[in-house]
């Protein structure tokens, strides 16, 4: 009986590493779906004299740029595409213009926001200016673009990279359902585990 017990306390001990390492593994794998499939890394695109960072929140619906000044030039003009936008926001002062806006009960999804200093102003060397898009809640999701940013000399700088909405595919659709099924497939595993070390050998 006492080797028996002992036995059974051997079986206990090494189930339970057994569940412990399983929990460890979940926790990295859940990590893992959560940034990859959840919440995707901030974006930041650059060239030689203009660095723009920023994008999308959590929700996809709302994207924020601080567009830094690293020429030796005023920045006073700024070109993006838009899709589904709703509005388009520049910083203090500065004229903004879009194409198509949803709110405006247009048919076509697309269109061009642009942002335009006063004279005079613009986002100095050396300095920054925040820029914000709000776009519909459906339809739309997180891709790459370009940003065209003229400079108060008549220079123009074309950036690629940046974070800026797209349509949504099916399999866009789909992402965050994946990421929550992988997580929800690992935590299965572990009680799955866990019923079959409580059954009586």
């Amino acid at each position: 009986m006492q080797a028996l017990s002992i036995d059974q306390r051997g079986a206990d001990l090494a189930g339970r590493q057994e569940e412990v390492s399983l929990r460890k593994i979940a926790f990295k794998i859940s990590l893992a779906a959560y940034l990859v499939f959840l919440h995707p890394s901030p974006v930041r695109a650059s060239n030689a004299r203009v660095r723009i960072e920023g994008g999308a929140d959590a929700n996809g619906h709302v994207y924020e740029w601080s567009m830094i000044n690293e020429g030796r030039s005023p920045i006073v003009h700024v070109k993006m595409n838009h899709h589904r936008a709703t509005l388009f926001f520049g910083p203090e002062d500065w004229k903004v213009d879009c194409q198509n806006l949803l709110n405006v009960g247009v048919g076509t999804p697309w269109g061009e926001c642009q942002a335009i200093a006063p004279a005079g102003g613009g986002i100095a060397p050396g300095r920054r200016g925040a820029f914000r898009m709000q776009c519909a809640p459906t339809g739309t999701t997180r891709g790459r673009g370009t940003v065209i940013v003229q400079f108060a000399d008549g220079t123009e700088e074309v950036v690629d990279g940046v974070e800026l909405p797209k349509p949504e595919s099916t399999g866009d659709r789909y992402i965050p359902l994946l990421g929550l099924g992988v997580i929800a497939g690992v935590y299965a595993i572990i009680h799955a585990a866990r019923r079959n070390r409580a059954k009586p050998s």
